[in-house]
């Protein structure tokens, strides 16, 4: 026999829920880009070729010479000339000393004569020698400055805004539970009741 009566009432709620979201601002802005180019530069330094032509000896193959050595070649021709002059001057002496052996003065100045009228001939092509000629070659030095790209960037700044999910929950009955008694009471000692029949 049940003496209890257990009624139960379930719990009642309701679930709101929300996701989480993540929002982008200025989703529509590009990124840009700048380009600051430079271009490829050549740097040339040249030297042109230096030609030294010396003429000096040139010129004095033709007797065209400078004044001083003109003045110095004068001089030792003259002393040549001098010398050789005193040389003649010598032997013609001695020759006329020699009367006494027989030579007569008139024969010695006759020699002296003879000789100096000959005259030897000679061809000489003028000038005799070239001029010289010294040089130094030409340079060209090239310095090459590659060309130069700078970029720079400028990206488009995503702001995101995360935005967290929600969960609500709403109780609209809360669960119970109800128990009855639904026996009568007991004495004890059960001769207390005043419904006690005595078997």
């Amino acid at each position: 026999m049940n003496l209890l009566k257990i009624q139960t009432t379930a719990v009642e709620y309701q679930l709101r829920i929300e996701r989480p979201k993540l929002e982008m601002q200025n989703a529509m802005d590009y990124a840009k880009v700048q380009l600051q180019t430079t271009p490829t530069k050549i740097n040339m330094k040249s030297e042109n070729i230096k030609v030294d032509i010396d003429t000096t000896d040139m010129r004095r193959s033709m007797n065209l010479v400078h004044t001083g050595e003109m003045l110095k070649n004068q001089a030792e021709k003259g002393e040549q000339q001098a010398d050789k002059t005193v040389a003649e001057m010598k032997a013609f002496a001695k020759q006329v000393g020699q009367i006494q052996d027989g030579v007569k003065i008139s024969e010695v100045v006759s020699q002296k004569i003879l000789a100096g009228g000959r005259k030897e001939s000679f061809t000489a092509f003028l000038p005799s020698v070239g001029p010289t000629i010294s040089w130094e070659p030409g340079d060209l030095q090239k310095q090459v400055v590659p060309a130069d790209t700078q970029t720079d960037w400028q990206l488009n700044k995503k702001v995101l805004d995360y935005v967290p999910g929600k969960v609500e929950l709403i109780v609209n009955q809360r669960p119970e539970v109800d128990i009855e008694y639904i026996g009568g009471f007991r004495y004890v000692p059960p001769s207390s009741d005043p419904n006690y029949e005595e078997k």
